[in-house]
């Protein structure tokens, strides 16, 4: 709806796609995802799951997650997240939204969290790319 502010659509009824970005769904049909192929439905369920997942991991706003790795190890995967403080809060939300990512993965997912040395960070990152936070 053109002009309406996401508190109308809520009231509406409308269910919101995202908590940053005014993306409604349609309450009883789904009408917007309903209309997508199934390549494109797939890959908005594994962006979603991936968004749940990252936003968890700055759960408390302090930006203490500061590397992120995940690996395929055959029968699981493993996200290793680097700290550079308190990170229990994050790791705590993550692993509460890691069941829509593994589902999509047919893998379970194992979560470590490993205190970072920040200056050792900043000297291995490549020439190109920037910090996270």
């Amino acid at each position: 709806m053109v002009g309406a502010t996401p508190e109308d659509m809520t009231r509406l009824g409308y269910k919101p796609v995202g908590k940053d970005f005014p993306v409604f769904l349609h309450p009883k049909t789904h009408e917007e995802y309903a209309q997508l192929n199934p390549v494109l439905r797939r890959t908005v369920r594994m962006l979603a799951s991936i968004l749940r997942v990252a936003e968890s991991l700055d759960r408390s706003h302090a930006q203490v997650i500061s590397a992120l790795e995940l690996q395929d190890r055959g029968n699981d995967l493993l996200l290793q997240v680097g700290t550079s403080g308190d990170a229990e809060l994050e790791v705590w939300a993550a692993q509460r939204h890691l069941a829509p990512f593994e589902q999509l993965m047919q893998k379970p997912v194992r979560l470590e969290a490993q205190p970072v040395n920040m200056e050792l960070t900043r000297q291995k990152r490549p020439r190109n790319s920037r910090p996270i936070a």
